[in-house]
């Protein structure tokens, strides 16, 4: 069967053309009918030009315009991150190393939270929006009340997360989950009503008593109670 796009007649062969970074797009890399072809023994962080042409038993059409390829990969796994309570004592910090990127910048990060049900909640107002800030730095601070809401965790549970890279060539692999680091916190319990302690007391003096709160009362194992 004829096809217009072949010139009405059989494909003979592909010509792939490229520069091996020289910047001219004049080496035989490929004759034959073949729709596909891999190019090793290349250098990461160059740029490679490519293009085709189908020659039929008339000749060879004309080239595609070219195609400009770095040679670069997607980045590496992730490290597994540090979970910390942050400077200022109610967000949750979460921190990372830089993974290989193999040539191809990192663009973006993708944190996520592992959630009470197993599944995961990934958080994108608050580590992803401000994408250079976190490229940058990879830290990334969320507020607990909104790792509470997007987890569904108790008081005192470990917060674990995993990261993943991006760049021009997609998305690495997700960190391992972090085993330490920081848990759940939240406000005190609601306590029960001071007692009134009648032999401290007098006509002119009122002394009363309570239990401290621990552990999960108090909002958590690591919270220190404020007092004024």
């Amino acid at each position: 069967m004829v096809d217009p796009a072949t010139g009405n007649s059989a494909i003979t062969a592909y010509n792939v053309y490229w520069d091996a970074n020289s910047g001219t797009t004049s080496i035989v890399l490929l004759d034959s009918l073949s729709t596909a072809v891999s190019v090793p023994g290349l250098t990461g962080g160059n740029y490679y030009k490519f293009k085709v042409r189908a020659r039929n038993i008339y000749g060879d059409g004309d080239f595609s315009t070219e195609l400009t390829v770095l040679a670069s990969d997607k980045p590496d796994k992730v490290a597994i991150p540090t979970v910390t309570i942050g400077a200022s004592d109610t967000a949750v910090s979460i921190s990372w190393t830089e993974p290989g990127y193999h040539a191809a910048a990192i663009d973006e990060y993708e944190v996520r939270l592992l959630k009470s049900d197993g599944s995961f909640a990934i958080i994108t107002t608050d580590c992803n929006s401000n994408a250079g800030v976190v490229v940058g730095t990879r830290v990334c601070l969320i507020d607990m009340t909104v790792v509470i809401a997007r987890t569904s965790l108790s008081v005192d549970n470990s917060i674990r997360a995993s990261i993943r890279a991006h760049n021009i060539n997609g998305w690495g692999d997700y960190s391992e989950l972090n085993t330490v680091g920081a848990t759940i916190e939240t406000v005190p319990s609601l306590m029960s009503a001071p007692t009134f302690e009648v032999a401290s007391s007098n006509a002119v003096s009122i002394a009363l008593s309570w239990t401290a709160p621990t552990g999960a009362a108090k909002g958590g194992q690591n919270v220190a109670i404020l007092t004024y």
